[in-house]
């Protein structure tokens, strides 16, 4: 019956609000001033946020949902990630995804034309895609579709096109200091694929497997998913506590980490701590996955000789294009050891998941031309100014109320309450649109907590000055 209700309220939505234009809880948007997963995203969100599906509804099957929005699978998957990173929905293994959010309602969306003055949401992982140079992109997509032959559009192989493999292969050996080559390049469609073909690869589908506690709710949910046994290990200031897994589990056969710039704490594992988790893989014939999300909020030239896969026996690395360029762009990629290459072949031949070839293609251009390192200097400046940017404006507007954690890295901020508790202040702060996540849903076990989480990234500082100016008045009213 739940299932019945939630596809007819999809259903009732699409023809009330067609995928022309996106409604995101805030701002009115017009029709190609978003990707296309970002606007998918928007809509699920909307749906969630505004009652349409309920507290306990099931949600529609993510192939129902794709059918229905005329958009891939991939995209409703991505987009669904995020909400349950959001903590909105949460999954259930063998059971289907829940709403669990129960908080205050949005205002319905705004009729075409008429823009809805309010603050951004400040939503936690938000990307800066006015950032990205869209021209150059648009560009060499033109040159690259007019040059490709029917030829070119057979898959040109699991392990991903070839001179993208290059190119990656290049991009990894100077930006992170790993040595590798193209035949150790395996090229996904996200992250969390290629962490799943890891596990698959190495034959560890219900083994019992570290995770960082707190952690990224969405990638420890679809972990879950896969039938790991997950053994939350506490993070501090050096990273995940290595001694903390031996004494929780010295037995487990996998550790997934996030080294370079750990959410939602924007701790960097230390070189002692890296030392120890080699330590023990080498000592338990365990296994290593670097993941190595949101590396590039770090100063991550002074970084790069510092990463856990330099060690290539007991580590797998992870990254993906997602963040750092567009969400709807679907390309990552594993490092693997050349021992393991014909296993992960085999996977990922059996998954039957590949990225857009024309994407692949363009790529390569965009990393061959240099325009990677390019765009990643224009993050490394913008995203200290947006941290900053957020953190002056907490201490000006709400000092008694919010006291800002500095870091030296991360897109978005983490502060401490000295008033609410973390779900009261979030309850206020969605009566302006100002979405402050509880860092409570961001640890596996149970807890209170006074800690909240603010995206900054994705905000330009004119917009996070409106978006706390906002969150001040909301507190006071409240």
């Amino acid at each position: 019956m739940k299932d019945a209700i939630a596809r007819a309220c999809f259903g009732v939505f699409l023809q009330a609000s067609p995928l022309q234009g996106t409604w995101s809880g805030t701002v009115r948007y017009a029709d190609g001033d978003l990707p296309l997963n970002e606007r998918v995203y928007q809509r699920i969100r909307w749906l969630v946020l505004s009652g349409a599906w309920s507290r306990g509804m099931r949600l529609p099957p993510s192939r129902v949902l794709a059918a229905q929005m005329a958009v891939s699978r991939n995209t409703v998957l991505n987009a669904m990630d995020r909400i349950v990173a959001d903590g909105w929905v949460r999954g259930r293994k063998g059971s289907g995804t829940y709403v669990t959010y129960d908080g205050p309602r949005v205002a319905p969306p705004a009729k075409p034309g008429h823009a809805v003055s309010r603050a951004p949401a400040l939503i936690p992982c938000a990307r800066p895609i006015d950032l990205f140079p869209s021209a150059l992109w648009n560009r060499l997509q033109s040159r690259r579709r007019k040059q490709i032959s029917s030829a070119a559009l057979v898959q040109p192989g699991a392990l991903g096109w070839p001179p993208l493999r290059e190119a990656i292969a290049a991009h990894v050996i100077l930006s992170r200091g790993i040595e590798c080559g193209p035949d150790d390049i395996i090229v996904t469609t996200s992250t969390q694929a290629a962490i799943d073909l890891a596990i698959r690869a190495l034959d560890l589908l219900g083994a019992e497997a570290w995770v960082e506690d707190p952690g990224y709710t969405a990638a420890v949910q679809y972990f879950r998913n896969c039938g790991m046994r997950l053994v939350p290990v506490s993070v501090d200031k050096s990273g995940m506590d290595v001694a903390c897994g031996v004494a929780t589990a010295p037995q487990a056969k996998l550790a997934i980490v996030t080294p370079a710039c750990q959410f939602p704490t924007c701790a960097i594992m230390t070189e002692d701590r890296r030392a120890a988790l080699l330590a023990w893989a080498s000592a338990q014939d365990a296994w290593i996955v670097e993941d190595n999300f949101d590396w590039q909020s770090t100063d991550w030239r002074r970084v790069a000789k510092r990463e856990i896969a330099a060690d290539r026996l007991r580590t797998i690395y992870v990254d993906s294009f997602n963040p750092v360029l567009f969400p709807a762009l679907g390309i990552a990629f594993a490092v693997c050891p050349l021992s393991l290459r014909d296993r992960f072949l085999e996977m990922q031949v059996a998954m039957d998941e590949y990225p857009s070839l024309p994407n692949q293609m363009i790529l390569a251009d965009f990393l061959n031309g240099g325009h990677l390192d390019d765009h990643l200097r224009r993050l490394s400046s913008a995203y200290p100014e947006r941290r900053d940017a957020l953190i002056s404006r907490l201490e000006k507007d709400v000092p008694g109320i919010v006291a800002p954690q500095k870091k030296d890295c991360g897109t978005h901020v983490v502060a401490s309450l000295r008033v609410h508790h973390a779900q009261q202040f979030a309850e206020l702060c969605m009566r302006e649109g100002i979405v402050a996540r509880g860092m409570d849903i961001f640890h596996q076990t149970p807890r209170q907590t006074r800690d909240v989480v603010f995206g900054c990234a994705g905000f330009r500082p004119a917009a996070i000055a409106s978006a706390v100016t906002a969150m001040a008045r909301a507190v006071e009213n409240g």
